[in-house]
């Protein structure tokens, strides 16, 4: 299936081919590779809700065509002294 994947804040649009099977951390690995954004800098949202990585396109009632959001969360592994 092809899913259309929004980055924000930039809102580029990329469309990528994945399983219903495929998890939300696939989708995130593959944003990692186009986009060079770490995993862990990654929020993907669909129709309303944060997504858990470990679930799939299915459960999550992804289907062809989707759009999901990708949210750019900085990272703060940063030491405070």
């Amino acid at each position: 299936m092809n899913i259309i994947i929004c980055i924000h804040p930039n809102n580029k649009r990329i469309e990528l081919t994945f399983d219903d099977t495929d998890t939300i951390e696939s989708i995130k690995n593959s944003i990692k590779i186009m986009e060079g954004i770490k995993l862990e800098e990654q929020k993907i949202v669909y129709d309303g809700k944060a997504l858990k990585d470990s679930s799939t396109l299915k459960s999550n009632g992804i289907k062809d065509g989707s759009v999901i959001n990708v949210l750019f969360v900085k990272s703060s592994n940063y030491l405070n002294y």
